[in-house]
């Protein structure tokens, strides 16, 4: 009688240590999904601080063929007082 009790407190306690590492694992998955996400959104926040930087040099320059290359297809730059907003095409043709 006492060896089955130190046999089912055995059990119990490798359930609990099983149950623990479990929960941990998945925690330890949840932060890493976490920090990959945070990783990935700083990378993209750094490449597109990089492009603002290339836009604002290829301004500076006057390079409007470069400034054409960077901007997008559907490029539209609004400004007060203008009725129409400046297009990447009205870009290249200056």
């Amino acid at each position: 009688m006492k060896n089955e009790n130190i046999t089912i407190k055995i059990r119990q306690y490798h359930f609990l240590s099983l149950s623990l590492f479990v929960a941990i694992g998945c925690q330890n998955q949840a932060k890493k999904a976490e920090l990959d996400k945070f990783k990935a959104t700083a990378q993209i926040q750094e490449q597109n601080k990089e492009i603002v930087r290339e836009v604002i040099n290829a301004i500076d320059k006057g390079d409007l063929d470069k400034l054409g290359n960077l901007l997008s297809d559907d490029f539209a730059l609004y400004s007060p007082g203008s009725q129409q907003p400046w297009r990447k095409e009205a870009i290249k043709l200056q």
